[in-house]
C-alpha cells in the first residue's frame, strides 16, 4: 500500500495495527502535535497525524483559506488509509475538519467506527468568537493569545519564527471564520467530545450540539484545563480515547463472530 507521505505523519508506523486514529490539529499547528501520542495509546493503534500545506515539511505550499477545500483534499488522503478500520480526532479547529473528513467518507460507504471531537462547538453552533481574520498582525496575535493562548513563549520572543507561524495561523481561522454549516444526514458512528474545564472559548450548548450529528452514542467529557488541555492532560484524554476504541473493536470482532 502506498501512503500519501506528504499528507500524512506517521510518529509509530504499525503495519499490525487493528484500527487507525487520524489526527488533524489545531490552527496553525502542524502534524507533529501529534508525535507523543503512540506512548500513551495501545499498541494496536497506529496514529496518523493529517499534515496540512503551510506548515512542517509543507511550509513552502499556500495554506487553505477554505474548510471545504482542506476537507476535500484532506480525505482524499486519509481514504488511503482505510484498509483497516478509521477513528478520527481533532482539536479546535482540526473538529471542523474531522467532521467534514468523516461525513465524506460516510457518503463514500467508508465511515469512520468513531469521531472525536475536542475543543471547538459543533459547526451547527457556529463560530462564536468575534471575528479575527482582518485584524493586522499584532492585534491578531494579540486576540489569540487572549482567548486561546497555545503560542509558545519562545515563538513570541522571535518575530521570525512568529513571522513564520502567523500564514497558516490566519489560514486556518479565516477558514473557521468563513465556513458554511450545511445540514445532512447524522453520522452512523459514535461521537466523542471532550472540553477543557477552563476553556472560555466553548459554550456548553455549542459542545452538546455535536449530539445532534449521530445516530449512535454520543458523550461529552470535561477535562481539566483551558483551551490546550490536550497538552496538560494529555495522559487521561488518551486513556479515555482507548478506552473508547477498545470497546468498538471489541464489538465489531464480535459482530464478526
Amino acid at each position: 500500500m502506498s501512503l500519501p507521505a506528504e499528507w500524512i505523519y506517521r510518529p509509530r508506523p504499525n503495519s499490525d495495527a487493528l484500527v487507525r486514529l487520524i489526527c488533524f490539529p489545531y490552527a496553525g499547528a502542524g502534524a507533529a502535535a501529534y508525535r507523543l501520542w503512540p506512548k500513551g495509546l495501545p499498541a494496536w493503534v497506529e496514529i496518523c497525524a493529517v499534515q496540512l500545506p503551510g506548515r512542517g515539511w509543507r511550509m513552502r505550499e499556500a495554506p487553505f483559506t477554505d474548510l471545504d477545500d482542506a476537507v476535500a483534499t484532506s480525505t482524499d488522503a486519509v481514504a488511503e488509509l482505510a484498509d483497516r478500520p478509521l477513528a478520527l480526532f481533532g482539536h479546535s479547529f482540526g473538529s471542523w475538519v474531522a467532521f467534514g473528513v468523516a461525513r465524506r467518507l460516510a457518503a463514500a460507504a467508508t465511515p469512520p467506527i468513531a469521531l472525536f471531537v475536542s475543543g471547538r462547538n459543533a459547526p451547527a453552533f457556529g463560530a462564536t468568537t468575534p471575528d479575527l481574520r482582518e485584524l493586522p498582525d499584532d492585534r491578531f496575535v494579540e486576540q489569540i493569545i487572549q482567548s486561546y493562548g497555545g503560542i509558545p513563549d519562545e515563538i513570541l520572543a522571535e518575530p521570525d519564527l512568529l513571522e513564520l507561524l502567523l500564514p497558516a495561523l490566519r489560514a486556518d481561522v479565516r477558514a473557521l471564520e468563513t465556513s458554511t454549516y450545511r445540514s445532512a444526514d447524522p453520522l452512523d458512528c459514535p461521537i466523542f467530545a471532550f472540553a477543557g474545564d477552563q476553556d472560555r472559548t466553548l459554550d456548553p450548548e455549542g459542545m452538546a450540539a455535536w449530539g445532534a450529528e449521530t445516530t449512535r452514542k454520543f458523550r461529552l467529557r470535561t477535562l481539566p484545563g483551558g483551551h490546550f488541555f490536550i497538552d496538560t492532560a494529555t495522559a487521561r484524554l488518551l486513556q479515555l480515547i482507548g478506552d473508547e476504541l477498545a470497546f468498538l473493536v471489541d464489538a465489531g470482532r464480535s459482530e464478526q463472530a
